[in-house]
């Protein structure tokens, strides 16, 4: 499967496996064990195992699925139980799966999009009104992530007509993030949530970087190696299409502006929002929301090209201090950290902070 380099797609396989053990319904493990602060390397054999680990994890989900073409979720890994299948986690466990390289999964994934996507390149909302793209919010772009990996596939598995849907799917999602509400002073960074009155303070989240810049770091990938051109772009579109090395400047632009602007040095923490005309940081560390930006590191990292090699050792320096940072709150008895990742148990309101494996 041509998809990316071989860096990234360790990268990514290995973000995808604990994606994949933190949305095991009932099955999480209730401790891990922990790694000495030291011990950061990943030999080929624990790499290889970790790959197997996550295909037969994999199998276990997808395998009690009786058609993934549907518009109206009840996955098994959808701990929300939503009844539409147009999610960013449905999306995520669709670009895991085409990882896994194999023509079943090929056929199962391409079922999901066959009949999620319009011929016009829209969400296919027949038999359920709820199932729609929604162009306010972030949320709706990562299940278009595997599109790219879909038409890379020969037209012998993801027929040309199907291509030419996906095509248009991913210029629709482009044409709405031209238009998108970004927020001054950010380098172009996008609010979470546009006309959303729960969002008017702190208007950029730390998950919001995984949720579109890897988005146009794809974009940038597929010009480049052929699988989108130019001409691709324009029926939804108001502009065409910029040069793969303006998306991915524009990208890293951004990723670096978080990582400045959201680091709480003394804590060695990233905050989960910031918001503008003088706010600042919200002060607040969740879990997950930093697991979002480590993997859009990640990948954003692993998709820049080496004529980047100064953009790519900033983030890779973000990154690493994201790590080391986290270590020093990893609950010693499990190995695992808490929702509210500098609180611990002391944190008593509502249900009160937990330990996460999906963070």
């Amino acid at each position: 499967m041509n998809t990316k380099t071989n860096h990234g797609s360790l990268i990514r396989r290995t973000v995808i496996l604990l994606i994949l053990a933190g949305l095991l319904i009932g099955s999480a493990p209730t401790a891990l064990p922990r790694a000495a602060a030291a011990d950061v390397g990943v030999s080929a054999t624990e790499t290889a195992a970790a790959v197997s680990d996550a295909a037969a994890l994999a199998d276990y989900l997808g395998g009690s699925v009786s058609s993934f073409g549907t518009r109206n979720g009840g996955f098994p890994w959808d701990s929300e139980r939503k009844t539409r299948s147009w999610t960013y986690y449905n999306g995520i466990m669709m670009d895991a799966f085409l990882m896994l390289d194999t023509d079943a999964w090929y056929q199962k994934v391409n079922a999901f999009y066959n009949a999620n996507v319009t011929a016009a390149g829209k969400v296919d909302s027949t038999g359920n009104s709820d199932n729609k793209y929604r162009e306010n919010e972030l949320d709706s772009i990562p299940p278009v992530r595997a599109l790219f990996d879909l038409l890379r596939l020969p037209d012998s598995r993801v027929g040309s007509a199907q291509k030419q849907k996906y095509k248009k799917m991913i210029d629709y999602v482009y044409s709405v993030m031209l238009s998108f509400d970004t927020i001054a002073g950010t380098d172009g960074n996008f609010k979470h949530k546009m006309n959303n009155a729960n969002w008017t303070t702190y208007q950029l989240a730390l998950d919001g970087l995984y949720m579109a810049q890897p988005f146009f770091m794809e974009i940038g990938n597929a010009l480049e190696d052929g699988t989108l051109k130019a001409s691709d772009f324009g029926t939804y579109a108001s502009s065409s299409v910029p040069a793969a090395d303006a998306l991915y400047a524009g990208v890293a632009a951004r990723m670096k502006w978080v990582a400045v602007n959201l680091y709480n040095a003394p804590k060695g923490l990233y905050n989960h929002g910031w918001g503008p005309n003088g706010t600042g940081v919200n002060g607040q560390y969740w879990l997950r929301a930093v697991g979002w930006y480590a993997a859009a590191l990640a990948d954003v990292i692993s998709m820049l090209p080496a004529r980047f090699g100064t953009q790519r050792d900033e983030l890779i320096s973000y990154e690493t201090r994201l790590f080391d940072g986290m270590m020093g709150y990893q609950d010693a008895s499990t190995g695992m950290w808490y929702n509210v990742i500098d609180r611990g148990t002391e944190l008593t309101s509502g249900a009160g902070n937990r330990l996460e494996s999906s963070g």
